[in-house]
């Protein structure tokens, strides 16, 4: 049965096609086995083959599969007000579902409305048990229902530190083996291009850097390690306010905004 384009792959389709000013069209329709994502079609004729991935930390996953299932809410008993918490990659849900409301409570007993405006020392209690717990933040939030608890799963958050796209690239691409396989078997094209999405839970360096809009950030990183027969790399940011890398032998790498035409029939 042919499968739905995804929206990932279809703005990815998109950016490529409104950066090249050529049009890529979707390939991979499930009507066979091994179709690489897209096509790219040049004015002569010839043809570029294109694969897309994103990169997901696998704790990322996990914790946003619980979440998911969960609703990303949960209602506390004894609550004065709502909250909003954001939990590390590595929490475990069952023991936040169980301890956390003792949390949350003690924090309103003790008109705490932020847990990263308490102070350490005076409520080594707390914030001892909010670390061990894996929570990152916990705030009021006045426009929720008194007891109810919002989740998140800790995002856009890191250490801004040098980084090489290269290792990064590389690292991603070794944990997406089929994808590298099935662009390297497609035959009949000039180019094969690899288009990377950087997700929330991406190395908070690679999402910074795409949101620096400095072609010279970009441009010094080193060339990536590529297998034979991979012409282009596209990295981009998973919002709008961030930019694509992209990098080709005959180039380097190189910064572009977003672009994708303008639609107002997105429904899916």
């Amino acid at each position: 049965m042919p499968q739905k384009e995804r929206p990932n792959e279809r703005m990815a389709r998109e950016i490529v096609a409104e950066t090249l000013r050529v049009p890529v069209t979707c390939h991979d329709d499930n009507t066979q086995g091994s179709m690489v994502d897209a096509l790219i079609h040049y004015p002569d004729g010839s043809l570029g083959a294109m694969e897309i991935v994103a990169d997901h930390d696998d704790r990322f996953n996990k914790m946003w599969d619980a979440l998911e299932k969960a609703g990303h809410s949960l209602p506390v008993g004894g609550l004065r007000r709502g909250w909003n918490v954001v939990l590390g990659h590595g929490a475990d849900l069952r023991r936040v579902r169980a301890e956390l409301p003792d949390l949350l409570r003690g924090m309103e007993d003790l008109e705490h409305a932020d847990l990263r405006r308490m102070s350490w020392k005076r409520n080594l209690e707390l914030t001892d048990r909010a670390a061990a717990l894996g929570v990152r933040m916990a705030y009021v939030v006045d426009h929720t229902p008194p007891g109810t608890v919002h989740l998140r799963a800790e995002g856009w958050s890191g250490f801004i530190e040098t980084v090489s796209l290269a290792d990064w690239v590389h690292d991603v691409l070794a944990r997406h083996p089929r994808k590298l396989s099935k662009l390297l078997a497609h035959v009949g094209v000039r180019e094969r291009h690899i288009f990377i999405w950087a997700t929330m839970g991406s190395n908070f360096s690679i999402q910074d850097l795409l949101m620096r809009r400095e072609q010279a950030a970009i441009a010094e990183q080193v060339a990536p390690n590529l297998p034979e027969g991979i012409s282009h790399v596209w990295v981009a940011g998973s919002m709008s306010s961030q930019g694509v890398a992209g990098w080709s032998a005959d180039r380097g790498w190189w910064w572009t905004p977003w672009r994708f035409p303008r639609r107002v029939d997105d429904a899916d």
